[in-house]
């Protein structure tokens, strides 16, 4: 597992075109620990993992190799992408849903659980699900 993380570390810092000493007066994680990080001597701490996020990079991509390996590459929505087929499609199921569930909500509340519902679905790249966001309306605490 060190190995892997030593090795995502490595990637990572030269994507961004640092050196180790350039990702260190960056993060605050001091040299010798980056180095030993991406020697697999040691792993980043809690602590370490939040100054790799301050730098944009994602914690999950380090850990788990889960992607994306930036958090600017995370949500479609925040790189300015815009679907309106997608946005029309979970609105019409979200009004749905809250019509057959008679389930009532503020306009501001309803518009950011709607955004809510359309970067999930924008970021996993697939239409909605009728029966899925049923039952995140179900258990979510609308406030009304």
């Amino acid at each position: 597992m060190r190995e892997l993380i030593a090795e995502r570390m490595r990637v990572v810092r030269k994507h961004l075109k640092l050196t180790q000493k350039q990702m260190s007066i960056d993060s605050g994680i001091p040299l010798p620990t980056l180095k030993d990080w991406e020697g697999g001597k040691g792993a980043p701490s809690s602590e370490g993992l939040a100054a790799l996020v301050r730098l944009g990079i994602n914690a999950n991509w380090i850990l788990e190799h889960k992607p994306p390996m930036l958090l600017s590459e995370k949500s479609a929505h925040a790189r300015g992408v815009f679907d309106p087929a997608l946005m029309k499609e979970v609105i019409e199921t979200v009004e749905e849903i809250f019509y057959q569930t008679d389930r009532k909500m503020a306009p501001a509340g309803k518009a950011e659980f709607i955004l809510s519902i359309y970067d999930i679905y924008c970021d996993a790249e697939v239409r909605p699900d009728k029966q899925k966001v049923l039952k995140l309306v179900k258990s979510a605490k609308l406030h009304t």
